[in-house]
């Protein structure tokens, strides 16, 4: 009976500490506390999340879908498809580099011209943040918000994105210069070739990449600097988080 009773009792006291955690608010995970604000609140901690990510967001719609948004920043250029590269090298060096740098503009040009498309997913994708997946970014690094918004937005994204790449490639010409690339590439280029779809998948997924890879960087200036982003929600809540 004793053995029974003790095994009853610890039971019972497991149920009560995880029904603590499952309900565990942001403020109860972090010591979530401003000493010109007071205590950041669930609703504050996700909506001031949410303000940097939107933040982040309209950063890299902004820099990025303007003309050499892409092309003239090199932590984000879209280069030709890896399988490329060897034959891009050796034009070069040959001289015909001016028939690569063309092809490789008019990717990152078809780029820019799709990005503006993201904003209304991104701001989507924000605005279904609850206060579970506030957690979650809490207890992630320093970029765990951009990565919340990838997990969250990328396959929507892609599917809106892909379509408005196609059409901006062809605005843009990039097959007609894909195809002169090839060419002047000779056979090795005509053997390591891709085919049309193949290239819209590349500039769709680098240019998603370019994007995600700019709000990281908004996110991880918002984290060193909270105070500095002109949002009183935002310093409250990443300021509390460098305590």
């Amino acid at each position: 009976m004793r053995r029974w009773m003790i095994l009853a009792a610890s039971v019972a006291m497991s149920a009560g500490l995880l029904s603590n955690v499952h309900g565990a608010g942001l403020k109860d995970l972090l010591p979530f506390k401003s000493s010109n604000s007071g205590a950041v609140s669930d609703a504050d901690a996700t909506g001031g999340f949410k303000q940097a990510l939107q933040s982040g967001a309209n950063h890299a719609v902004d820099i990025l879908g303007r003309d050499g948004g892409f092309l003239n920043n090199d932590a984000v250029l879209i280069k030709p498809p890896r399988s490329l590269r060897s034959v891009e090298k050796g034009m070069r060096m040959l001289g015909k580099g001016d028939v690569a740098d063309e092809f490789i503009a008019s990717m990152n040009h078809a780029a820019e011209s799709a990005v503006p498309l993201a904003a209304n997913v991104f701001a989507d994708t924000i605005s279904h943040m609850s206060v579970t997946d506030a957690m979650g970014i809490l207890k992630g690094g320093e970029t765990s918000a951009t990565d919340y918004l990838r997990t969250n937005s990328s396959d929507t994204l892609r599917d809106r994105f892909r379509p408005v790449v196609e059409q901006a490639m062809q605005s843009n010409r990039v097959t007609a210069k894909y195809q002169a690339f090839i060419d002047k590439g000779g056979k090795a280029a005509q053997m390591v070739g891709i085919d049309q779809s193949m290239l819209t998948d590349h500039v769709t997924d680098k240019a998603l990449d370019g994007v995600f890879y700019m709000i990281a960087e908004q996110e991880k200036k918002i984290r060193a600097d909270p105070a500095g982003q002109g949002s009183a929600l935002i310093s409250k809540v990443f300021g509390a988080l460098k305590r």
